[in-house]
Protein backbone atom coordinates (compact mmCIF):
# COMPACT_ATOMS: atom_id res chain seq x y z
CA UNK A 1 0.00 0.00 0.00
CA UNK A 2 1.56 3.68 -1.15
CA UNK A 3 2.18 6.40 1.57
CA UNK A 4 0.08 8.55 -0.25
CA UNK A 5 -3.07 6.12 -0.18
CA UNK A 6 -2.69 5.33 3.12
CA UNK A 7 -3.03 8.91 4.54
CA UNK A 8 -6.12 8.88 2.36
CA UNK A 9 -7.12 6.65 4.46
CA UNK A 10 -6.50 8.11 7.85
CA UNK A 11 -8.07 11.42 6.16
CA UNK A 12 -11.15 9.37 5.55
CA UNK A 13 -11.23 8.12 9.08
CA UNK A 14 -10.76 11.17 11.06
CA UNK A 15 -12.88 12.92 8.75
CA UNK A 16 -16.38 10.97 8.59
CA UNK A 17 -16.06 10.81 12.50
CA UNK A 18 -19.79 12.48 13.06
CA UNK A 19 -20.17 12.55 16.94
CA UNK A 20 -23.96 13.08 15.91
CA UNK A 21 -24.47 11.43 12.87
CA UNK A 22 -26.56 8.72 14.43
CA UNK A 23 -28.96 11.53 16.82
CA UNK A 24 -28.45 14.54 15.20
CA UNK A 25 -32.03 14.73 14.21
CA UNK A 26 -32.69 13.66 17.82
CA UNK A 27 -30.71 16.89 18.97
CA UNK A 28 -32.97 18.75 16.33
CA UNK A 29 -35.91 17.31 18.07
CA UNK A 30 -34.88 18.00 21.95
CA UNK A 31 -34.66 21.81 20.83
CA UNK A 32 -38.52 21.87 19.48
CA UNK A 33 -37.87 20.69 15.82
CA UNK A 34 -40.38 18.61 13.99
CA UNK A 35 -40.28 16.28 11.47
CA UNK A 36 -41.31 18.88 8.35
CA UNK A 37 -38.85 21.39 9.77
CA UNK A 38 -36.20 18.38 10.27
CA UNK A 39 -36.74 17.81 6.35
CA UNK A 40 -36.73 21.71 6.21
CA UNK A 41 -33.06 21.72 6.76
CA UNK A 42 -31.83 18.66 4.80
CA UNK A 43 -33.56 20.42 1.98
CA UNK A 44 -31.86 23.17 3.04
CA UNK A 45 -28.53 21.87 3.01
CA UNK A 46 -29.13 19.99 -0.33
CA UNK A 47 -30.17 23.43 -1.46
CA UNK A 48 -27.04 24.88 -0.62
CA UNK A 49 -25.18 21.71 -1.63
CA UNK A 50 -26.93 22.15 -5.38
CA UNK A 51 -25.70 25.65 -5.53
CA UNK A 52 -21.97 25.35 -4.70
CA UNK A 53 -21.92 21.89 -6.22
CA UNK A 54 -20.99 22.78 -9.83
CA UNK A 55 -18.81 26.19 -8.70
CA UNK A 56 -16.58 23.76 -6.40
CA UNK A 57 -15.91 20.89 -8.82
CA UNK A 58 -14.76 23.80 -11.65
CA UNK A 59 -12.46 25.37 -8.97
CA UNK A 60 -11.47 21.79 -8.04
CA UNK A 61 -10.54 21.47 -11.56
CA UNK A 62 -8.74 24.80 -11.63
CA UNK A 63 -7.03 25.02 -8.47
CA UNK A 64 -6.55 21.46 -7.28
CA UNK A 65 -8.12 19.09 -5.26
CA UNK A 66 -6.62 19.20 -1.86
CA UNK A 67 -6.92 22.94 -1.30
CA UNK A 68 -10.26 22.62 -2.07
CA UNK A 69 -11.40 19.59 0.02
CA UNK A 70 -9.44 21.88 3.13
CA UNK A 71 -12.02 24.61 2.64
CA UNK A 72 -14.52 22.42 2.65
CA UNK A 73 -13.05 20.72 6.37
CA UNK A 74 -13.19 24.07 7.73
CA UNK A 75 -17.22 24.49 6.46
CA UNK A 76 -17.81 20.97 8.52
CA UNK A 77 -15.95 22.24 11.81
CA UNK A 78 -18.36 25.57 11.41
CA UNK A 79 -20.97 22.91 11.03
CA UNK A 80 -19.71 21.44 14.37
CA UNK A 81 -19.59 24.59 16.58
CA UNK A 82 -23.18 26.31 14.46
CA UNK A 83 -24.92 23.45 15.75
CA UNK A 84 -23.79 23.82 19.39
CA UNK A 85 -24.39 27.35 19.68
CA UNK A 86 -28.22 26.92 18.04
CA UNK A 87 -28.72 24.53 20.99
CA UNK A 88 -27.56 26.91 23.25
CA UNK A 89 -28.99 30.23 22.09
CA UNK A 90 -30.18 30.62 18.87
CA UNK A 91 -32.34 28.50 17.67
CA UNK A 92 -33.74 27.02 14.71
CA UNK A 93 -32.34 30.00 12.53
CA UNK A 94 -28.67 29.25 13.82
CA UNK A 95 -29.50 25.83 12.51
CA UNK A 96 -30.70 27.50 9.08
CA UNK A 97 -27.03 28.13 9.10
CA UNK A 98 -25.46 25.52 9.73
CA UNK A 99 -26.81 23.22 7.57
CA UNK A 100 -26.05 25.98 4.66
CA UNK A 101 -22.67 26.38 5.84
CA UNK A 102 -22.12 22.33 5.96
CA UNK A 103 -23.69 21.91 2.26
CA UNK A 104 -21.35 24.28 0.98
CA UNK A 105 -18.86 22.37 2.74
CA UNK A 106 -20.21 18.96 1.16
CA UNK A 107 -19.72 20.68 -2.29
CA UNK A 108 -16.40 21.45 -1.84
CA UNK A 109 -15.31 17.96 -0.91
CA UNK A 110 -17.51 15.58 -3.12
CA UNK A 111 -16.11 15.60 -6.48
CA UNK A 112 -12.79 16.73 -5.19
CA UNK A 113 -11.84 13.76 -2.69
CA UNK A 114 -13.15 10.79 -4.70
CA UNK A 115 -11.06 12.74 -7.90
CA UNK A 116 -8.15 13.13 -5.46
CA UNK A 117 -8.22 9.34 -4.58
CA UNK A 118 -8.47 8.41 -8.49
CA UNK A 119 -5.64 10.19 -9.57
CA UNK A 120 -3.89 8.87 -6.76
CA UNK A 121 -3.91 5.05 -7.25
CA UNK A 122 -3.13 5.74 -11.11
CA UNK A 123 -0.24 7.50 -10.43
CA UNK A 124 0.78 4.57 -8.18
CA UNK A 125 0.03 1.88 -10.90
CA UNK A 126 -2.92 0.98 -9.16
CA UNK A 127 -5.98 2.35 -11.46
CA UNK A 128 -6.80 -1.48 -11.93
CA UNK A 129 -7.25 -2.17 -8.52
CA UNK A 130 -9.55 1.28 -8.44
CA UNK A 131 -12.91 -0.60 -7.05
CA UNK A 132 -11.06 -2.36 -4.44
CA UNK A 133 -9.30 0.42 -3.44
CA UNK A 134 -12.72 3.30 -3.51
CA UNK A 135 -14.60 0.46 -1.68
CA UNK A 136 -12.18 0.60 1.11
CA UNK A 137 -11.56 4.08 1.00
CA UNK A 138 -15.84 4.18 1.57
CA UNK A 139 -15.67 1.15 4.16
CA UNK A 140 -13.29 3.33 6.08
CA UNK A 141 -15.83 6.38 6.13
CA UNK A 142 -18.61 3.85 7.09
CA UNK A 143 -16.77 3.07 9.67
CA UNK A 144 -15.83 5.85 11.14
CA UNK A 145 -19.57 7.18 10.88
CA UNK A 146 -20.54 4.04 12.31
CA UNK A 147 -17.46 4.42 15.57
CA UNK A 148 -18.90 8.20 15.63
CA UNK A 149 -22.74 6.69 16.10
CA UNK A 150 -21.46 4.09 18.69
CA UNK A 151 -19.15 6.53 20.72
CA UNK A 152 -21.94 9.81 20.05
CA UNK A 153 -24.84 8.12 22.26
CA UNK A 154 -22.65 7.82 25.60
CA UNK A 155 -21.24 11.31 24.87
CA UNK A 156 -24.69 12.88 24.49
CA UNK A 157 -25.29 11.24 28.16
CA UNK A 158 -22.29 13.80 29.22
CA UNK A 159 -23.24 16.80 27.10
CA UNK A 160 -24.15 17.80 23.86
CA UNK A 161 -20.96 20.24 23.71
CA UNK A 162 -18.90 17.01 23.98
CA UNK A 163 -20.67 15.66 21.22
CA UNK A 164 -20.20 18.72 18.38
CA UNK A 165 -16.72 19.27 20.08
CA UNK A 166 -14.93 16.22 19.85
CA UNK A 167 -16.06 16.10 16.29
CA UNK A 168 -15.04 19.42 15.42
CA UNK A 169 -11.33 18.68 16.77
CA UNK A 170 -11.01 15.19 14.76
CA UNK A 171 -11.88 17.17 11.80
CA UNK A 172 -8.82 19.33 12.06
CA UNK A 173 -6.40 16.80 12.66
CA UNK A 174 -7.89 15.22 9.66
CA UNK A 175 -7.45 18.69 7.82
CA UNK A 176 -3.64 18.33 9.20
CA UNK A 177 -3.29 14.62 8.07
CA UNK A 178 -4.45 15.50 4.13
CA UNK A 179 -2.74 19.14 4.38
CA UNK A 180 0.59 16.21 4.59
CA UNK A 181 -0.43 14.70 1.00
CA UNK A 182 1.49 16.30 -2.16
CA UNK A 183 -1.21 16.06 -4.90
CA UNK A 184 0.15 16.09 -8.47
CA UNK A 185 -1.98 18.44 -10.13
CA UNK A 186 -3.18 18.43 -14.00
CA UNK A 187 -1.10 22.15 -14.71
CA UNK A 188 1.71 22.81 -16.90
CA UNK A 189 5.36 24.01 -15.80
CA UNK A 190 4.18 27.32 -14.55
CA UNK A 191 1.31 25.96 -12.49
CA UNK A 192 -1.37 27.30 -14.37
CA UNK A 193 -4.10 25.04 -15.51
CA UNK A 194 -6.80 25.17 -17.63
CA UNK A 195 -8.93 28.36 -17.80
CA UNK A 196 -12.77 28.11 -16.39
CA UNK A 197 -14.10 28.62 -19.96
CA UNK A 198 -12.37 25.80 -20.95
CA UNK A 199 -13.14 23.52 -18.54
CA UNK A 200 -17.39 24.55 -19.40
CA UNK A 201 -16.37 24.04 -22.84
CA UNK A 202 -15.02 20.17 -22.28
CA UNK A 203 -17.58 19.38 -19.12
CA UNK A 204 -20.33 20.22 -22.04
CA UNK A 205 -18.64 18.31 -24.56
CA UNK A 206 -18.30 15.24 -22.32
CA UNK A 207 -22.14 14.92 -21.48
CA UNK A 208 -23.05 15.75 -25.26
CA UNK A 209 -20.54 13.04 -26.69
CA UNK A 210 -21.90 10.96 -23.83
CA UNK A 211 -25.56 10.50 -23.57
CA UNK A 212 -24.89 6.88 -21.42
CA UNK A 213 -23.15 8.90 -18.84
CA UNK A 214 -25.48 11.42 -18.49
CA UNK A 215 -28.20 9.30 -18.25
CA UNK A 216 -26.36 6.96 -15.46
CA UNK A 217 -25.26 10.36 -13.44
CA UNK A 218 -29.19 10.75 -13.40
CA UNK A 219 -29.90 6.88 -11.88
CA UNK A 220 -26.93 7.25 -9.53
CA UNK A 221 -28.31 10.23 -8.14
CA UNK A 222 -31.59 9.88 -7.80
CA UNK A 223 -31.20 6.25 -6.14
CA UNK A 224 -28.61 7.69 -3.78
CA UNK A 225 -31.47 10.58 -2.78
CA UNK A 226 -33.83 8.27 -2.01
CA UNK A 227 -32.39 6.02 0.34
CA UNK A 228 -30.99 8.61 2.04
CA UNK A 229 -34.08 10.50 2.33
CA UNK A 230 -35.68 7.82 3.61
CA UNK A 231 -33.20 6.72 6.13
CA UNK A 232 -32.68 10.36 7.37
CA UNK A 233 -35.70 9.49 9.37
CA UNK A 234 -35.12 6.14 10.94
CA UNK A 235 -33.55 6.87 14.44
CA UNK A 236 -36.50 9.47 14.82
CA UNK A 237 -39.01 6.43 14.47
CA UNK A 238 -36.92 4.32 17.00
CA UNK A 239 -37.27 7.16 19.31
CA UNK A 240 -40.70 7.97 18.99
CA UNK A 241 -41.20 4.30 19.32
CA UNK A 242 -39.83 3.78 23.03
CA UNK A 243 -36.01 3.73 22.14
CA UNK A 244 -33.49 5.29 24.09
CA UNK A 245 -30.79 7.67 22.76
CA UNK A 246 -28.21 5.71 23.27
CA UNK A 247 -30.12 2.55 22.33
CA UNK A 248 -30.98 4.26 18.93
CA UNK A 249 -27.80 5.29 18.74
CA UNK A 250 -26.37 1.76 19.02
CA UNK A 251 -28.97 0.20 16.38
CA UNK A 252 -28.03 2.85 13.55
CA UNK A 253 -24.18 1.87 14.77
CA UNK A 254 -24.44 -1.67 14.30
CA UNK A 255 -26.33 -1.00 10.96
CA UNK A 256 -22.98 1.17 9.85
CA UNK A 257 -20.79 -1.59 11.67
CA UNK A 258 -22.41 -4.40 8.58
CA UNK A 259 -22.27 -1.62 5.88
CA UNK A 260 -18.07 -1.69 6.31
CA UNK A 261 -18.21 -4.96 5.84
CA UNK A 262 -20.10 -4.76 2.51
CA UNK A 263 -18.33 -1.69 1.28
CA UNK A 264 -14.78 -3.52 1.77
CA UNK A 265 -16.25 -6.12 0.14
CA UNK A 266 -18.19 -4.84 -2.55
CA UNK A 267 -15.35 -5.92 -5.32
CA UNK A 268 -15.44 -9.36 -4.25
CA UNK A 269 -19.49 -9.63 -5.25
CA UNK A 270 -18.79 -7.50 -8.87
CA UNK A 271 -16.02 -10.30 -9.64
CA UNK A 272 -18.57 -12.85 -8.34
CA UNK A 273 -21.60 -11.66 -10.31
CA UNK A 274 -20.67 -9.17 -12.48
CA UNK A 275 -21.32 -5.81 -13.25
CA UNK A 276 -24.35 -5.66 -15.28
CA UNK A 277 -26.47 -7.86 -12.36
CA UNK A 278 -25.28 -5.75 -9.32
CA UNK A 279 -26.99 -2.97 -11.37
CA UNK A 280 -30.26 -4.82 -12.15
CA UNK A 281 -30.54 -6.38 -8.91
CA UNK A 282 -29.27 -3.87 -6.14
CA UNK A 283 -31.58 -0.92 -7.24
CA UNK A 284 -34.56 -3.56 -7.44
CA UNK A 285 -33.57 -5.61 -4.16
CA UNK A 286 -33.92 -2.41 -2.45
CA UNK A 287 -37.51 -1.27 -3.48
CA UNK A 288 -38.61 -4.41 -2.70
CA UNK A 289 -37.51 -4.17 0.69
CA UNK A 290 -38.79 -0.88 1.03
CA UNK A 291 -42.37 -1.21 -0.10
CA UNK A 292 -42.58 -4.29 2.02
CA UNK A 293 -42.44 -1.75 4.88
CA UNK A 294 -45.97 -0.78 4.18
CA UNK A 295 -46.68 -4.10 5.78
CA UNK A 296 -44.28 -4.83 8.13
CA UNK A 297 -44.67 -4.71 11.75
CA UNK A 298 -42.60 -2.21 13.31
CA UNK A 299 -39.78 -4.83 15.03
CA UNK A 300 -38.46 -5.53 11.56
CA UNK A 301 -38.45 -2.10 9.92
CA UNK A 302 -34.99 -1.77 11.21
CA UNK A 303 -33.97 -4.40 10.13
CA UNK A 304 -35.15 -3.69 6.54
CA UNK A 305 -33.42 -0.12 6.60
CA UNK A 306 -30.32 -2.08 7.96
CA UNK A 307 -30.41 -3.84 4.38
CA UNK A 308 -31.06 -0.95 2.04
CA UNK A 309 -28.29 0.80 3.21
CA UNK A 310 -25.99 -1.95 3.15
CA UNK A 311 -26.93 -2.53 -0.95
CA UNK A 312 -26.57 1.17 -1.28
CA UNK A 313 -23.24 0.56 0.28
CA UNK A 314 -21.99 -2.07 -1.88
CA UNK A 315 -23.12 -0.53 -5.48
CA UNK A 316 -21.31 2.78 -4.20
CA UNK A 317 -17.66 1.80 -4.74
CA UNK A 318 -18.65 0.53 -8.24
CA UNK A 319 -21.18 3.79 -9.35
CA UNK A 320 -17.74 5.24 -8.39
CA UNK A 321 -15.40 4.00 -10.74
CA UNK A 322 -18.06 3.64 -14.00
CA UNK A 323 -17.96 7.22 -13.95
CA UNK A 324 -14.06 7.61 -13.09
CA UNK A 325 -13.37 5.76 -15.82
CA UNK A 326 -13.29 7.47 -19.63
CA UNK A 327 -13.16 11.17 -18.17
CA UNK A 328 -10.28 13.19 -18.29
CA UNK A 329 -7.96 15.17 -15.38
CA UNK A 330 -9.28 18.15 -16.43
CA UNK A 331 -12.80 17.54 -15.86
CA UNK A 332 -13.10 14.74 -13.15
CA UNK A 333 -14.29 16.87 -10.50
CA UNK A 334 -16.75 18.67 -12.69
CA UNK A 335 -18.39 15.45 -13.85
CA UNK A 336 -18.26 14.09 -10.10
CA UNK A 337 -19.86 17.52 -8.83
CA UNK A 338 -22.54 16.83 -11.49
CA UNK A 339 -23.77 14.01 -10.12
CA UNK A 340 -23.58 15.11 -6.44
CA UNK A 341 -25.72 18.49 -8.01
CA UNK A 342 -28.15 15.85 -9.74
CA UNK A 343 -28.06 13.99 -6.31
CA UNK A 344 -28.71 16.89 -4.31
CA UNK A 345 -31.58 18.99 -6.15
CA UNK A 346 -33.42 15.12 -5.80
CA UNK A 347 -32.62 15.59 -2.07
CA UNK A 348 -33.79 18.68 -1.62
CA UNK A 349 -37.33 17.92 -3.20
CA UNK A 350 -37.23 14.02 -1.74
CA UNK A 351 -36.34 15.16 2.24
CA UNK A 352 -39.09 17.47 2.70
CA UNK A 353 -41.67 15.17 0.69
CA UNK A 354 -40.81 12.59 2.75
CA UNK A 355 -40.94 14.43 6.02
CA UNK A 356 -44.63 15.41 5.29
CA UNK A 357 -45.82 11.99 4.11
CA UNK A 358 -44.55 10.56 7.55
CA UNK A 359 -45.92 13.53 9.03
CA UNK A 360 -49.42 13.29 7.54
CA UNK A 361 -49.53 9.97 7.37
CA UNK A 362 -47.13 7.27 8.01
CA UNK A 363 -43.59 6.10 8.16
CA UNK A 364 -44.52 3.08 6.04
CA UNK A 365 -46.68 5.14 3.32
CA UNK A 366 -43.24 7.47 3.43
CA UNK A 367 -41.07 3.92 2.79
CA UNK A 368 -43.58 2.75 -0.27
CA UNK A 369 -42.95 5.94 -1.64
CA UNK A 370 -39.63 5.97 -1.41
CA UNK A 371 -39.86 1.72 -2.75
CA UNK A 372 -41.35 2.82 -5.83
CA UNK A 373 -38.35 5.62 -6.54
CA UNK A 374 -36.16 3.16 -6.21
CA UNK A 375 -37.44 1.13 -9.61
CA UNK A 376 -36.30 3.72 -12.45
CA UNK A 377 -31.93 3.65 -11.62
CA UNK A 378 -31.49 -0.12 -12.30
CA UNK A 379 -32.90 1.54 -16.01
CA UNK A 380 -30.64 3.94 -15.54
CA UNK A 381 -27.49 2.69 -14.75
CA UNK A 382 -27.28 -0.68 -16.77
CA UNK A 383 -26.36 1.01 -20.40
CA UNK A 384 -23.34 2.85 -19.00
CA UNK A 385 -22.21 0.23 -16.50
CA UNK A 386 -22.19 -2.15 -19.54
CA UNK A 387 -20.28 -0.49 -21.43
CA UNK A 388 -17.77 -0.18 -18.82
CA UNK A 389 -18.04 -4.14 -18.25
CA UNK A 390 -17.06 -4.72 -22.16
CA UNK A 391 -14.03 -1.95 -21.91
CA UNK A 392 -13.04 -4.13 -18.70
CA UNK A 393 -12.67 -7.47 -20.71
CA UNK A 394 -10.33 -5.65 -22.85
CA UNK A 395 -7.81 -4.28 -20.77
CA UNK A 396 -6.56 -7.43 -18.76
CA UNK A 397 -6.87 -9.15 -15.78
CA UNK A 398 -9.39 -8.49 -13.05
CA UNK A 399 -8.94 -6.42 -10.27
CA UNK A 400 -8.73 -9.25 -7.73
CA UNK A 401 -5.34 -10.53 -9.12
CA UNK A 402 -4.00 -7.32 -8.59
CA UNK A 403 -1.83 -7.34 -5.64
CA UNK A 404 -2.41 -5.11 -2.65
CA UNK A 405 1.09 -4.75 -1.30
Amino acid sequence: MTSKIRRLYLYQALSYTFFDRAIFTIYLASNDVSFAQIGMLQSLLFAATFFAEFPMGVLGDKIGRKSLIIAGRFCVVAYSVLMLLGGSWGGFNVFLIAFVVFGIGNAAISGADSSFLYESAREEGRKPEFTRIASRFHAIAVGAVAFGMLIGGQLQKIDWSIVFGASAVLHLVGIAVIATIQEERPAGPDGSNDSIRKILTDLSSVFRRDKSLSIFVLGSALLGSTINAFYIYVPVLLISEGFSTDLSSLTTACAAGLAIVASAQAWRLVGWTGDRLMFIALPSVAATLLVCIAIAPFWIIPVIAILVILLEDVLDPLVSRVIHDGISDNVRASVISTESSAFSLLSVLLFPAFGWLADEYSFNSMALIAGLFCCLPCLLLLPRGAMVVSADKHEGAPEGEVSDK
